[in-house]
């Protein structure tokens, strides 16, 4: 195996000296998991200032519009629910909270202290510094098993759980 290809299947980077252009060799994409799934709601909360954040590649959205056809068979609109119904394997769920965990939300605000901007951001990054708007992700989002695929009557709790330090 060559040295491209060796990179290539470890996901290894190859980067050239300072002050040259910097190139990646892609890794090879991950196989899907074989395991068994079970579903689970998850969702972020209406006050999470993004729309649909994904973390370990689940979209946690606010709420999913529902449809019905009408009289003359075409699909309009009917409403929506909290959340969605996505059917995950136990490593999804590790690796989704693992990030969860490394995840903020940064909250950008005008001269006014009017919400400008939120940035999701990992606080694991060698970049990242903290600012004191920096919040857990976990306070907007849900994961909850669905048991039966199914949604319960009340939003489940937040995915939050106070540190020592809080």
């Amino acid at each position: 195996m060559t040295d491209k290809q060796e990179q290539a299947r470890s996901g290894a980077t190859a980067v050239a000296e300072i002050g040259s252009s910097i190139k990646v060799t892609p890794a090879e994409p991950r196989k899907g998991e074989a395991g068994e799934r079970h579903p689970y709601w998850v969702g972020a909360l209406n006050d999470c200032p993004l729309d649909a954040p994904t973390i370990g590649g689940i979209a946690f959205v606010k709420e999913k519009r529902t449809f019905k056809k009408n009289s003359r068979g075409q699909w309009v609109a009917s409403g929506s629910v909290p959340g969605d119904i996505v059917n995950l394997s136990d490593t999804q769920v590790k690796e989704a909270v693992g990030s969860i965990a490394n995840t903020v939300i940064r909250i950008v605000v005008n001269e006014d202290g009017v919400m400008k901007q939120a940035h999701k951001l990992s606080n694991q990054s060698a970049s990242y510094m903290a600012l004191p708007r920096d919040t857990p992700i976990a306070q907007f989002i849900y994961m909850t098993k669905a048991p039966n695929g199914k949604r319960g009557h009340e939003l489940p709790e937040t995915m939050y759980a106070p540190g020592v330090d809080d």
